[in-house]
């Protein structure tokens, strides 16, 4: 203790008690020295470039050109979502708007109303919805459709008629 409390603030070397404070100096001043010259030789531009690859390690960026099929594809699809679910929004607000209307002026008929309206149901039809659509995969236009004049209109089509 004696000898940690004579050395005074006239010895040019700081204090170092612990031996993880010699090892801790140490290293600091060989960092120090390591990252000096590299820094301090290279151009600005190019320690930039470095600070800029280091920051995208691990980062993909997205090549359009190559995947442009695939992202019409994702584009019409979310297109499609968004334009059945405002339908079904739509279609949800005109029912509301008509029970209302029905039910008149009265709160208490009008809070009917409005505790009927239930999301699980709503869901359900923003799904049959998308169901409809998916089964309604054939050709619009109809004369691409198989089942397009079957029946009685092309029965003797070919012959004069009398």
């Amino acid at each position: 203790m004696a000898k940690v409390l004579n050395t005074g603030k006239a010895s040019k070397a700081p204090p170092q008690i612990l031996s993880k404070a010699k090892k801790d100096s140490k290293s600091a001043k060989d960092e120090d020295d390591s990252k000096a010259p590299s820094t301090k030789s290279e151009p600005l531009s190019v320690r930039r470039a470095r600070k800029k690859e280091e920051a995208e390690i691990g980062r993909k960026r997205p090549n359009y050109a190559l995947d442009r099929a695939k992202e019409r594809k994702l584009n019409r699809l979310a297109v499609k979502g968004v334009v059945q679910l405002f339908n079904a929004v739509q279609g949800q607000q005109k029912s509301l708007k008509r029970d209302l209307q029905t039910a008149g002026k009265s709160q208490a008929k009008r809070e009917k109303v409005f505790k009927a309206i239930d999301k699980e149901e709503f869901m359900e039809k923003v799904e049959k919805v998308d169901l409809e659509e998916e089964e309604d995969e054939g050709p619009k236009w109809n004369i691409l459709r198989d089942d397009y004049m079957t029946g009685a209109k092309m029965k003797d089509w070919d012959r004069d008629s009398d």
